[in-house]
């Protein structure tokens, strides 16, 4: 596995953070497209279907408010997961499948010397995770030492939200004792209804990356992250990441 001159990755992420800057002051100028559905599962975009793996074996901070780079050199830059080797990233389709979330961390990820994997599952719920123990399945097949899950939006407009905390503890079981975090879910056109806050309170020893107030485009079905907001949301991880460092 190659592993990137030190300075390279704080170009890299010094131009990821602009790019967030400048799409993010773009999308703030305009309402945010929060659409959704009041079901237990928003639709797979138009990107392709379920269950693909996409790897790559050689190898914000959360916020509501803009990104300033400006004036930031890239040697000032804390450098997000040292120490980590492979991570795998498993979670509902706003990871993505060939676009999305997860085609910015496919560059990221390589230029921090980092192999990434990634496992998007179609209109994925916590409980059906939880009881096909997916993320125990995928943890054995690739063996890595940080684990991203992103779950929760599929679940965002559920009533009684704590009747998934047995579900989420069942996740962080199956994660085992490797460092973690847990992107939260994204706004949807319904109000959730309490689902963020049993995610914040249950998911340690997990880092809880809280997504819901970003203001993030969204692509035409009103739904998904279009590739701009992917950009700028692969940013802002990637600064929190570096300020908040996952142990195992």
């Amino acid at each position: 596995m190659r592993t990137a001159p030190r300075s390279h990755l704080r170009r890299s992420l010094l131009l990821a953070l602009s790019i967030a800057s400048a799409l993010y002051g773009c999308n703030s100028r305009s309402a945010a497209v929060d659409a959704g559905r009041d079901a237990s599962a928003i639709p797979d975009s138009s990107t392709g279907p379920s269950v693909p793996d996409a790897a790559m074996d050689d190898g914000g901070r959360n916020t509501s408010a803009e990104v300033s780079a400006e004036g930031r050199d890239a040697g000032e830059l804390p450098l997000p997961f040292a120490g980590h080797k492979k991570v795998l990233h498993v979670g509902d389709s706003t990871v993505g499948y060939a676009s999305g979330l997860q085609l910015e961390f496919k560059k990221m990820f390589p230029d921090a010397g980092i192999t990434y994997v990634s496992h998007t599952m179609t209109s994925a719920g916590l409980h059906t995770v939880a009881e096909e123990r997916i993320v125990e399945k995928l943890v054995k097949r690739h063996a890595p030492d940080l684990v991203i899950v992103q779950l929760g939006t599929n679940n965002l407009t559920v009533p009684r939200p704590d009747v998934y905390i047995p579900d989420i503890k069942s996740i962080l079981a199956q994660v085992g004792h490797r460092a973690c975090y847990w992107i939260g879910p994204i706004s949807l056109k319904f109000p959730e209804r309490g689902m963020r806050g049993v995610l914040q309170d249950n998911v340690a020893p997990c880092i809880f990356y809280d997504s819901y107030d970003l203001t993030l485009e969204r692509q035409a079905d009103g739904l998904h992250p279009s590739q701009k907001a992917a950009i700028m949301w692969s940013a802002l991880f990637f600064e929190f990441a570096a300020e908040h460092p996952a142990r195992e």
